[in-house]
């Protein structure tokens, strides 16, 4: 039987889902000055990527980002942030997505996973954040960012590496 795309489960789901990712983007946040940051907020994007494939897992991304937002920070939104949230949700997706069994591939997938959440973190943003003002120059932005984005690299690949076990048990809970 074909599943409808949104259907009343998935939306609930979804709800569930950017729940989580503001939840955690507050309780499990280490926050560094204003410019940096570091959080689990990821996992339940990557748990929605893998279960429910790319669109879905942008929009949760990208859905729990503008409501942390909007609810706990008293500065502007950056647009440009939220639309490296979408793509970093959207890249848990497409390369994990109903593929999620201990392989070769799997390592490899998780190998490109990491490198480019690594650049996106590191590169993309620190571009974005130069470019609103909240640095001097991109070098001093990517100088003072690079150990939080360097760190994710270890707290993605932790979770990842573990996603086969704890993805079969979730996904028979849901499905």
């Amino acid at each position: 039987m074909q599943q409808r795309f949104f259907s009343t489960k998935r939306i609930c789901l979804i709800a569930v889902f950017i729940a989580l990712t503001v939840v955690l983007s507050m309780v499990s946040n280490l926050r560094i000055g204003n410019y940096i940051e570091i959080s689990f907020k990821f996992i339940p994007v990557f748990v929605m990527g893998a279960l429910f494939g790319p669109v879905l897992s942008g929009l949760t991304s990208l859905l729990g980002d503008v409501v942390t937002v909007m609810m706990f920070t008293g500065g502007a939104p950056l647009i440009g942030l939220f639309v490296t949230e979408f793509v970093s949700g959207f890249i848990y997706g497409v390369l994990f997505y109903n593929n999620y069994e201990k392989s070769v591939s799997y390592i490899v997938r998780m190998v490109i996973c990491v490198l480019l959440q690594f650049a996106l973190s590191l590169f993309v943003n620190s571009y974005i954040l130069y470019s609103a003002g909240y640095f001097s120059t991109f070098a001093v932005a990517i100088g003072i960012r690079f150990w939080a984005s360097f760190s994710k690299i270890f707290m993605h690949a932790a979770v990842i590496i573990f996603a086969p076990y704890y993805l079969k048990v979730f996904s028979k809970l849901i499905y």
